[in-house]
């Protein structure tokens, strides 16, 4: 029954939905090194660098999902909201519940059930972490630029080479 409607909900969104999350999960991998997460987190906690897919597809739950608790309090912080820092053997519905109250005081939309947090990975996971990390530009004033693309003039004798080949 719970196999049904997942297949149907996938059809609903389309083919490309499944390729989501690793969409998702590779800006906010962007967001959260402009934010310098490797230096203010990973050398703090000891921790390893994540990977492109690193919340995106089940590797080790547990782990996922203290990295996943772990950023979005330090997100929280970042952003100006005084948020503790979760430790590995605390509650982790009540982690998940003070995650979820921080995301809707920044205006975020959690209409998704919280155990979807729980397992550490999937595109609820990287859709809290994203939010946050764009809230935490807002809050230091980050702004996106349009790339500055370098003038591509050619050499005449590149030129030259090229019409001869």
């Amino acid at each position: 029954m719970a196999e049904d409607s997942r297949r149907m909900e996938e059809e609903d969104r389309g083919p490309g939905a499944a390729f989501q999350v690793f969409v998702l999960m590779e800006d906010l991998l962007e967001k959260l090194r402009l934010l310098n997460y490797e230096e203010e987190v990973l050398k703090k906690h000891n921790m390893r660098p994540i990977s492109r897919l690193y919340f995106a597809l089940p590797t080790n739950p547990g782990e996922q999902f203290f990295m996943f608790c772990t950023l979005a309090a330090w997100l929280i912080n970042k952003a100006g909201h005084r948020f503790e820092q979760p430790q590995e053997y605390d509650d982790p519905n009540a982690t998940i519940s003070k995650i979820l109250t921080e995301l809707r005081s920044f205006g975020g939309i959690a209409d998704f059930p919280p155990s979807k947090l729980k397992a550490g990975y999937g595109e609820q996971v990287c859709y809290v972490l994203d939010f946050l990390s764009e809230e935490v530009l807002k809050h230091t004033g980050f702004t996106w630029k349009r790339p500055v693309y370098p003038s591509e003039e050619l050499d005449e004798e590149v030129i030259v080479r090229m019409m001869q080949s």
